[in-house]
């Protein structure tokens, strides 16, 4: 793609995957803080299937990172090359609602429960079972995917991702 003059249909093609990523990301996201936020303290998701779940999220996570923005880039790619920012995802507020709603440090929801996905896997044991060696590095593995995914995103766009390092 031509950052300084783009094609209006790649731009379109690059727009939608972006959106269809968020999308995908924030339905993952929902699903593993419902689980982790279970007030019945039921689990909602056995251990397996939280790890194919925190793997997909921080595999998206990695994917943001493309969408770093471009030196001379058209003002029209602002919204897809925006430094992984989750714009998108974010509720438009009007006059009339901007004093009311997210006052969380201008924190947006996905933003939030990602944060506390971030904290969850931070926290979780470093399983060592003698009879399974590939149970210590599963959770350890893991836990060191979030941790470059996190830093990845507070290096390339500090300021919206602040909270998070």
């Amino acid at each position: 793609i031509n950052f300084s003059q783009p094609d209006m249909e790649k731009m379109n093609e690059l727009r939608l995957q972006k959106q269809n990523l968020a999308k995908l990301l924030q339905y993952h996201v929902d699903v593993m803080y419902n689980h982790i936020t279970n007030a019945d303290k039921i689990p909602s998701l056995s251990w397996k299937q939280s790890l194919a779940v925190l793997d997909r999220i921080v595999s998206m996570m990695d994917v943001l990172t493309f969408f770093r923005y471009m030196n001379n880039q058209s003002q029209l790619l602002n919204d897809i090359f925006n430094n992984a920012s989750l714009q998108e995802m974010e509720p438009v507020l009007g006059v009339e609602n901007t004093q009311t709603s997210n006052q969380q440090n201008g924190q947006s929801n996905l933003k939030r429960k990602l944060l506390k996905i971030c904290r969850y896997v931070f926290e979780l044991p470093i399983i060592e079972d003698p009879f399974d060696p590939s149970a210590h590095t599963t959770s350890e593995n893991l836990q060191i995917r979030y941790l470059f995914g996190c830093a990845r995103l507070c290096i390339m766009n500090a300021s919206y991702y602040k909270l998070f390092g």
